[in-house]
């Protein structure tokens, strides 16, 4: 499938050579694609290519060793395998939150998974502290217990109140708006098991939207990938943006707020329930 007659394929991810030739600009306007000017060239590409290498390996020796090391202690200390298996829960975690952008509002879900494995590190470590050291705080099996589900309660917490900050906030910055025509459509692959326990394979997506602000043509991404209110390429909708920072989007979704608010709202009804039933 070929995104109206231009000769990129739909549902892949593409640099900015492929955008601009999906670009309308017949009067040859300046371009801006995601907030980089296409007619200021980028330096230092050889050394960004060299820091991704090196992060690159330094995951895959750290990956590797952590599951090593959980293989060996699982043998002669769990606690210690327990910490290995956190490592690599905090490792994964920390790439997707990186991956993601850094600390954004957005992106705050994805520091779930290495806040999972930070517990998961730091409670048998004071287990076995306390092991050496009677005199320091114990941390009980049973406490360890009551701790996770307070920390799934709070999990949940979390979900539930952070797409309504995000809402919120964009919905104030991104505070004015501009038809938008969406010329290409970013996927990832996802899958999940459904009622019958069948795995099926789908394609979310992330649209890239064209709009004009003056003289100047804006090309942006939305930030996140989705499966729900997907336009199709050439299709044009009302986008929200940032009067200061026009590459600054957002088009509101809202259910995928309502989405991570349920799971939020399964998550502190489960934790707390267990709670209930554990006293």
């Amino acid at each position: 499938m070929q995104a109206e007659g231009k000769n990129i394929p739909l549902g892949v991810t593409v640099g900015n050579d492929g955008l601009m030739a999906a670009i309308e600009n017949p009067l040859g306007k300046k371009v801006i694609i995601n907030g980089f000017d296409t007619d200021t060239p980028k330096g230092g590409k050889e050394l960004t290519e060299r820091q991704v290498n090196f992060r690159a390996g330094l995951f895959v020796i750290v990956f590797v060793g952590a599951i090593i090391a959980a293989i060996v202690f699982s043998q002669t200390e769990p606690l210690l395998c327990l910490v290995c298996v956190g490592a690599i829960f905090f490792i994964i975690g920390m790439l997707a939150v990186i991956q993601g952008g850094g600390i954004r509002l957005d992106n705050l879900p994805a520091f779930i998974v290495p806040s999972v494995g930070a517990l998961m590190i730091i409670i048998p470590l004071m287990m076995l502290y306390h092991r050496d050291h009677p005199e320091s705080l114990e941390i009980t099996r049973d406490g360890v217990i009551t701790l996770i589900l307070w920390c799934f309660a709070a999990v949940g917490v979390f979900l539930l109140i952070i797409p309504i900050i995000r809402h919120l906030s964009m919905m104030s910055r991104c505070s004015k708006t501009v038809t938008a025509k969406c010329i290409f459509r970013e996927s990832r692959p996802t899958s999940h098991r459904d009622a019958r326990g069948i795995t099926r394979h789908t394609d979310i997506f992330s649209p890239v939207w064209q709009y004009e602000l003056g003289e100047v043509i804006f090309v942006t991404r939305e930030a996140v990938f989705s499966g729900n209110d997907i336009p199709a390429v050439g299709e044009s909708r009302e986008i929200r943006y940032d009067a200061d920072e026009p590459s600054c989007i957002y088009r509101p979704v809202l259910r995928n707020n309502f989405i991570e608010m349920a799971i939020g709202a399964a998550f502190i009804a489960a934790g707390l329930l267990a709670l209930y039933f554990k006293r």
